[in-house]
């Protein structure tokens, strides 16, 4: 809920960009009590879609699992010519990637090449898979943050009002925008696995840490101004997979 807001820790390897979070939203609060004006502050859940960030170093979860499920599929057909115009859309493939995918430098094309004798390429995913978390598309998120914004003052303010003292003494200043709906990651990655056709093994390492085990919000606010997403998790999903091959 909103109001937990600092009710508790913050999450160790989060905690510098949440700080900074935080802080945006007690200053729009601030400013809100002395000076009168009408800040408004939404609190996303993870964001996916069009658009997205999808180097593999760098990415969130959603277009990592997207890419490299996308580049184990070429391998399957044998389509290096795709994945060389790939690496040049979204990034070099990483050595360890390249090892699950069986790819290795073909000098004779400055381009990728299928290792000879090489196993079936595999999707390797970091963790057990039982995390938990929510996920919006990105124009879900557009549309909650115009709702937000178009609604009176008075009724911004009565719901921001509601809230349960049982946990805070204070209003919070801002509101949860979120599917309001979870799952682990190995059912969303199940999910992108069949939209982008991949028939190939996942494999998970442990070795390596979940996270969170589970990040949910409360939307009952935000429904409660009549607001709800639109897309599905697997609608909103192929949605950014069509964007995502339309722009390599």
């Amino acid at each position: 809920k909103e109001e937990c807001l600092l009710t508790g820790l913050l999450e160790p390897t989060n905690e510098p960009y949440a700080v900074a979070k935080i802080a945006g939203i007690k200053m729009c609060e601030s400013y809100n009590r002395q000076y009168g004006t009408d800040y408004r502050a939404v609190m996303p859940t993870n964001l996916y879609g069009p658009g997205d960030n999808y180097h593999l170093e760098n990415s969130h979860v959603i277009p990592a699992i997207m890419r490299k499920y996308h580049l184990a599929r070429l391998v399957t057909d044998n389509n290096m010519s795709a994945i060389a115009t790939d690496e040049k859309a979204f990034g070099p493939i990483p050595n360890n990637i390249k090892k699950c995918l069986g790819l290795v430098a073909d000098a004779a094309s400055a381009g990728p090449g299928r290792a000879v004798g090489s196993d079936a390429p595999f999707v390797e995913l970091w963790g057990s898979g039982a995390a938990m978390r929510e996920f919006l598309h990105v124009d879900d998120m557009a549309a909650a943050c115009y709702h937000v914004m178009s609604l009176p003052q008075s009724r911004y303010r009565t719901v921001l009002a509601d809230y349960d003292r049982s946990i805070a003494t204070s209003a919070p200043g801002f509101i949860n925008i979120g599917s309001g709906e979870d799952g682990t990651i190995r059912e969303v990655a199940e999910i992108i696995r069949e939209i982008v056709g991949f028939t190939g093994e996942t494999r998970y390492n442990s070795d390596q840490p979940d996270g969170t085990p589970r990040k949910l919000l409360d939307t009952t606010r935000i429904r409660s101004l009549g607001w709800s997403p639109h897309f599905s998790l697997q609608d909103g999903l192929r949605d950014a997979y069509r964007w995502y091959c339309a722009h390599r």
